[in-house]
């Protein structure tokens, strides 16, 4: 039997082991990549929030024109549309007849008999009513208890004058006057009755007779309707009521009307009232603004929008939903330091949100320091990062 020598294969072997060296140094481990992330500059900036609200324009006051007197319109000169100025019956003075005519000579001029006996109506010459009740039957009345007015004072005088008269001939001719002075006054309130007065001035909506129709007391004619200002009427919600105070000016944009542009035109109200009741059902609080209009540009009944801050803060920090981290019930994010290495922001406190962005409160970054708002998910504490481009920004636009 073939005895194999075993020794020159386990030198060989040795040799071999020898050759490989027990002590070979082992490979490097390879370096940690770089995190790509994109990042957002933190800076304090205005954060508004508000609520769209319609509008709607009324007009500040609705005046109803009734007939006081009974009879046949005299004048009635407004048609719809038209601008009825505001006028009144001013109180007319009293004077007797030697009192008017020493007062028309002092200025110069000699009263003709009609103006001595109408002279207690020079008060109803300059009014411009909105209309006006035939008076021409009272006119004629007056005249004649004017003249019965002026006899009974001359007929005092004589009294007065006279030796012989006695008190009670002097009283007797007393209270002739006083009656004949109550017929004319009377008369004066009848014909006062006859003057139909807008105490605004409006623009006539509705009119109801015409010149030559006959009318009762209290019979409507017309509705004036004041245009300046008007009254812009809107609803808040009871969660935004404190956003709106009686003195804030808002500015209301009314789609249906276009300026020479043919953009929307806008103006700007002043909050006159707010309603401390709610609405039972809607649950929103009234308010009116009122709207300087004396051009009249805008017509009452129109629709607009106005907008309510109902946040504010000068001094906000805001991020993109994306560099938020949610580990449970904790949100923290990630801020780049100086040396390239990620440093998380542990317990966050966030405030107002919306679908872009969020508002950050407690434990966020200080203002200056660069915010990951892509790539927050893969980071871990101390990573190093290579910040990248925002590909959603455009070059033109700047970094926020």
């Amino acid at each position: 039997m073939k005895r194999i020598s075993l020794i020159p294969a386990l030198l060989a072997g040795g040799l071999a082991l020898a050759g490989c060296g027990g002590g070979e140094a082992q490979a490097p481990a390879p370096a940690q990549p770089r995190r790509s992330v994109v990042t957002q500059l933190a800076k304090p900036e205005l954060l508004e929030l508000k609520v769209k609200l319609p509008v709607l324009l009324k007009p500040f006051e609705e005046v109803q024109l009734r007939a006081t007197a009974g009879g046949t319109l005299l004048a009635l000169p407004w048609e719809e549309g038209a601008l009825v100025p505001a006028s009144v019956v001013p109180e007319g003075s009293w004077l007797d007849a030697d009192e008017f005519v020493q007062q028309e000579k002092t200025a110069g001029r000699a009263p003709t008999e009609d103006e001595i006996v109408l002279r207690n109506l020079r008060h109803l010459a300059g009014v411009k009513p909105f209309a006006r009740v035939d008076d021409r039957q009272l006119v004629q009345s007056f005249r004649e208890a004017q003249l019965q007015y002026d006899a009974a004072v001359r007929a005092l005088h004589r009294t007065q004058r006279y030796p012989d008269s006695t008190e009670a001939q002097i009283d007797q001719a007393r209270t002739a006057r006083d009656a004949t002075r109550a017929a004319c006054e009377r008369l004066r309130g009848l014909l006062r009755d006859c003057y139909v007065c807008s105490p605004v001035a409006g623009v006539l909506t509705v009119r109801e007779r015409r010149s030559g129709e006959f009318v009762a007391p209290g019979e409507l004619l017309g509705t004036v309707v004041v245009l300046d200002p008007l009254v812009a009427e809107l609803h808040v919600p009871e969660a935004d009521r404190h956003a709106v105070r009686v003195g804030d000016r808002l500015t209301i944009e009314f789609a249906s009307i276009k300026d020479t542009a043919g953009k929307p035109v806008t103006r700007e109200a002043v909050v006159t009232l707010l309603d401390d009741v709610a609405h039972p059902s809607t649950h929103t609080f009234r308010a009116e603004a009122q709207i300087a209009n004396a051009d009249r540009g805008l017509p009452a009944g129109i629709f607009g929008t106005t907008q309510v801050v109902t946040y504010r803060r000068a001094d906000a920090l805001v991020v993109p939903p994306t560099a938020l981290r949610l580990r449970g019930d904790r949100i923290s994010l990630f801020v780049v330091q100086e040396d390239g290495r990620a440093r998380e922001l542990a317990d966050v406190k966030l405030g107002r949100m919306s679908p872009e962005w969020v508002e950050l409160l407690e434990g966020g970054p200080k203002a200056g320091e660069r915010v990951v708002v892509v790539g927050a998910a893969l980071l871990t504490d101390g990573d190093e990062v290579a910040i990248q481009p925002d590909p959603t920004r455009s070059a033109d636009k700047g970094e926020k």
